[in-house]
C-alpha cells in the first residue's frame, strides 16, 4: 500500500517528516532535490505531487491559513486531492 501524506510547502513537510521519522516510522520526503519515489509512505509538498498516485492521501493543513481563496490555490488542492488511485 501507498500512502501520501501532501503538505503546503516543502518546509512543513520537511518538518512533518522529521516528527514521522521521531517517532519511528519511515517515510520518503519528496522534494526539489528529492524527486524519488520509492512507495510506502511518502510526504510531499502539494506543487511536486502532480502525476504521482497513491492508495490513500492526506492533505495537511487545508485551511484559510494555508490557502488563499485564488485560482492557483484551488488548481494545487484539485491535485492534492486526486492523488489517490
Amino acid at each position: 500500500d501507498t500512502i501520501a501524506i501532501i503538505g503546503r510547502t516543502e518546509k512543513e513537510c520537511a518538518l512533518l517528516h522529521d516528527a514521522l521519522t521521531e517517532a519511528g516510522l519511515s517515510a520518503t520526503f519528496i522534494h526539489s532535490k528529492q524527486r524519488k519515489y520509492e512507495g510506502g509512505i511518502s510526504v510531499v509538498p502539494v506543487y511536486l505531487a502532480k502525476g504521482l498516485e497513491f492508495d490513500a492521501v492526506l492533505l495537511m493543513d487545508v485551511d484559510e491559513q494555508h490557502y488563499e481563496v485564488t485560482k492557483q490555490d484551488a488548481k494545487l488542492l484539485y491535485v492534492g486531492c486526486t492523488r489517490a488511485l
